[in-house]
């Protein structure tokens, strides 16, 4: 999911309605800016644990692997 950007801040060049008006699209952007930021970061959480999940079977069938090869040069 992609974060909306933020609107332009204002500046101190800025005419006082100029810096009033991005002072308050700024202010009201950031709701959902903090909502689509906890969204993407829940998401990466996710992803994160399946990550960990797989690398653990990963190891634990390379670990097989290994048993199971020096079992057959045993043979």
């Amino acid at each position: 999911m992609p974060i909306t950007a933020l609107p332009p801040a204002p500046l101190p060049a800025d005419t006082p309605s100029e810096f009033n008006t991005k002072s308050f699209n700024l202010v009201a952007a950031l709701d959902t800016f903090v909502t689509e930021t906890n969204t993407v970061q829940a998401d990466i959480n996710t992803k994160a644990t399946t990550a960990t999940t797989q690398a653990g079977i990963a190891t634990t069938q390379a670990s097989l692997a290994t048993t199971n090869g020096a079992t057959q040069v045993a043979l």
